[in-house]
């Protein structure tokens, strides 16, 4: 009768004491032999930072990538299988190669690791301080256009913080973001000069009928009065912009859409990062 002795190694070895207690383990061993199993990993060297952005794999490699640039980049970053034949010769098991397995390609990114660092601790810093649900910090090199960091930080409801969906991607209001691209139609159309002014009293608006009016972020402390257009853009001001697009293009609202769409903000972008939001947007019939 013949009794075969399974001795299961712990495959999570990564440092030297690991290794040791491995070998150590082996020298216990009846004669014999040691079978192995290879596994794929995925190694971070920088840990946590940009993770939301570099992306992670499935712990099932072969799926491929699960978000970021690991998912958008999968069919390049996987590569392709080889294909070993197994002959059995004089006693011993030999692996020739019918088929060489060909490496994925290398990703480089924009991403400066300083600047990556620096835009998560001061991200988490203004969620926190602000007690917001997310937040999204994109930093753009004005030159070339290159992202330089790119960090998104979301609350959870036991206040801890993780790197959240990336919002930049997401369909999201614009906000305030808009009121630059409103002004450069108007500007580019000759409907207003940055001299000119505008009077958005204490900071509350009421167009037409609307049951709720336009407001401005100081209007508790009677807003800004009469201020010049280069102050409703410095000054993030509702009231003053929604007067200088109504007064600019009321009776002609196409004209306005027609120089949104002129400017390419309309246009849905691709930033090689899944789930990028689409443009919606209405135009008047």
């Amino acid at each position: 009768i013949c009794r075969l002795l399974l001795l299961y190694i712990d495959r999570t070895a990564k440092s030297n004491d690991g290794f040791a207690k491995v070998f150590k383990t082996l020298r216990l061993l009846p004669s014999g032999g040691l079978i192995h199993d290879d596994a794929n990993i995925r190694v971070h060297p920088y840990g946590g930072l940009a993770r939301r952005v570099i992306g992670i794999t499935y712990p099932d490699i072969a799926k491929g990538g699960q978000f970021g640039l690991e998912k958008y980049f999968d069919e390049l970053l996987r590569g392709t299988d080889g294909v070993l034949m197994e002959k059995y010769v004089a006693g011993r098991i030999h692996k020739v190669p019918v088929k060489e397995a060909t490496n994925g390609a290398d990703i480089y990114t924009t991403l400066d690791l300083r600047l990556q660092d620096m835009a998560e601790r001061i991200l988490k810093t203004g969620v926190a301080t602000t007690q917001s649900d997310w937040g999204t910090l994109i930093l753009m090199e004005s030159a070339t256009g290159e992202i330089k960091a790119l960090a998104n930080i979301a609350r959870l409801n036991d206040r801890t913080f993780v790197q959240g969906e990336n919002k930049a991607a997401s369909s999201v209001e614009p906000g305030s973001t808009f009121k630059t691209t409103a002004l450069m139609v108007a500007l580019d159309q000759g409907k207003v000069r940055m001299t000119d002014t505008i009077n958005v009293g204490n900071g509350q608006w009421v167009y037409a009928d609307a049951r709720k009016p336009i407001t401005d972020w100081n209007d508790n402390t009677g807003g800004f009065g009469r201020i010049s257009v280069m102050n409703v853009l410095e000054g993030s001001s509702n009231v003053g912009m929604s007067k200088i697009i109504t007064e600019a293009f009321e009776n002609t609202p196409k004209d306005f859409t027609d120089g949104l769409i002129k400017t390419g903000i309309m246009e849905n972008i691709d930033i090689e990062i899944p789930g990028m939001g689409t443009t919606n947007f209405h135009t008047p019939k």
